[in-house]
């Protein structure tokens, strides 16, 4: 049972941090960076893209990632020697498609594809602390939240609060240990956040 849930737990979290890759186009010196481009992971808190190059002058890998201030189009680990760079920067984790400046490079670069799934969105609109939570913890938000449920690992309503505000608090001295999923109702849309309870 317990490897049964651990499965499904895996699965949840594989749905959840799933990106789409994305596809770059790129006209002029820098062609050979145009690819499909998968994801990567995170990089200063946005989502790093990358595609790999093999020629018979050696190995590159091509990203696309965000510096801190802008998102970037660099070779290799030089993210300060940017091909191309783009100082628009969404609320979500994908990047820009269009506004690319050339820098290194001439021509010019377009990003297509990628899905970004609304707990991408939103990552910066709810913010769960303290999480792992031992006594209690808070959803702070940034807009209104209409309700919210929290569900344990096999999908068992714990707690539900229907009359929400911006600020939550919730105590859960008496819950076990574990992980649970919380069902955050806003604006005609639900996101799920996970929280561990030690």
């Amino acid at each position: 049972m317990k490897t049964f849930l651990i499965l499904i737990f895996l699965a949840i979290t594989t749905f959840l941090n799933a990106q789409d890759p994305i596809t770059v186009t790129v006209t002029g010196t820098c062609y050979l960076m145009s690819n499909q481009y998968t994801y990567n992971g995170l990089l200063n808190g946005k989502n790093d893209y990358i595609y790999y190059y093999s020629d018979s002058t050696g190995d590159f890998e091509f990203r696309i990632s965000f510096d801190g201030v802008k998102w970037v189009c660099y070779a290799d680990d030089l993210i300060t020697e940017t091909a191309f760079y783009n100082n628009n920067v969404p609320v979500g984790l994908l990047p820009p498609n269009t506004g690319w400046i050339a820098d290194i490079c001439d021509g010019t670069l377009e990003i297509s594809g990628g899905t970004l799934n609304l707990n991408d969105y939103y990552v910066n609109v709810f913010n769960i602390y303290p999480n792992p939570a031992h006594n209690f913890f808070v959803i702070d938000s940034d807009i209104p939240i209409n309700k919210i449920t929290i569900y344990n690992s096999l999908g068992k309503i714990i707690k539900r609060i229907d009359d929400a505000t911006v600020k939550n608090t919730f105590d859960v001295s008496s819950l076990k240990s574990g992980i649970y999923f919380l069902k955050i109702y806003f604006n005609n849309n639900i996101i799920t956040k996970r929280i561990i309870k030690k």
